[in-house]
């Protein structure tokens, strides 16, 4: 966790639902010194956008709308990539993955990490 000014006795509490459910908000207390804590690892990402491709299996994944940009990319470009030559299929990919990148606001490809954040896994995937 990154912390901005002193890093004495603060606390970070995610809030939680009557139903168990986990917010996206957390809870932040100041120190007696007035300093306040950054609530997540420098990588994570808490607001996903529309244009943002999400890795997992289930509903949320598959409804969501990056997601499903993505795949009418890949249905649509799937014939080209097919009938490639071994060399250019990675560049037919490349092509897909630059295209989300390019939306306003710019698509990223997320995965959760441990803490139930999201992280961008970059182009190596």
């Amino acid at each position: 966790m990154v912390l901005l000014g002193s890093a004495a006795s603060i606390n970070v509490r995610k809030k939680y639902y009557s139903s168990g459910r986990k917010s996206k908000d957390f809870i932040i207390e100041r120190s007696p010194a007035g300093s306040i804590g950054m609530t997540k690892p420098v990588n994570a990402i808490v607001h996903v956008h529309d244009n943002d491709v999400l890795y997992g299996r289930g509903g949320n994944t598959n409804h969501h709308k990056g997601n499903k940009l993505f795949r009418q990319m890949v249905k649509y470009n799937k014939k080209r990539y097919c009938k490639s030559p071994k060399k250019d299929k990675n560049k037919v990919a490349r092509e897909i993955v630059g295209t989300i990148r390019m939306l306003s606001p710019p698509g990223r490809f997320l995965e959760r990490n441990q803490h139930g954040f999201w992280k961008d896994v970059g182009n190596k995937k």
